[in-house]
C-alpha cells in the first residue's frame, strides 16, 4: 500500500546535502493519507492497526507546538503510520536490478532511542 505513495524526490541544481534528504523525508511524511489509503490499511491490517494509527495521530497533535484542534483537523498523516517510530536510525543505499539506486531510511520507536 505505501508503495503507491511513490518515492521521495529531491531535485537540486547543486549538490544534495544530508539536510536536503531530511527535509524531503519530513515533507513527504507530513502529507495527509487519503481515504483510500485508510481503507486499504483497514482491509489489510484490521481495526486494531487503525486504532494504533489514530492514537499516534492524537499523540503527534498533542505534542505539537501548534494548536491541538487545528492539528487534529488536518487528520492522519503518513508519519502517523510509523506509530511513534520516528527516531532516525540510519540511511543506506539500495540498488535496483537495472543499476539505478535509491536511499532507504530507517526509524526506531521513541522508547528505544535513549
Amino acid at each position: 500500500m505505501r508503495s503507491s505513495w511513490g518515492p521521495v524526490f529531491i531535485e537540486k541544481k547543486s549538490t544534495i546535502e544530508v539536510a536536503d534528504v531530511f527535509n524531503a523525508v519530513w515533507d513527504y511524511l507530513q502529507k495527509p493519507i487519503t481515504l483510500s489509503d485508510y481503507d486499504a490499511i483497514l482491509a489489510s491490517d484490521g481495526w486494531e492497526r487503525c486504532k494504533k494509527i489514530q492514537y499516534a495521530m492524537y499523540r503527534r497533535c498533542w505534542s505539537s507546538a501548534a494548536l491541538y484542534d487545528y492539528m487534529v483537523s488536518q487528520g492522519i498523516k503518513r508519519v502517523d503510520l510509523l506509530e511513534g517510530s520516528s527516531v532516525y536510525w540510519g540511511i543506506w543505499v539500495c540498488y535496483n536490478p537495472d543499476g539505478s539506486w535509491y536511499l532507504s531510511v530507517g526509524f526506531l520507536p521513541r522508547s528505544r532511542s535513549a
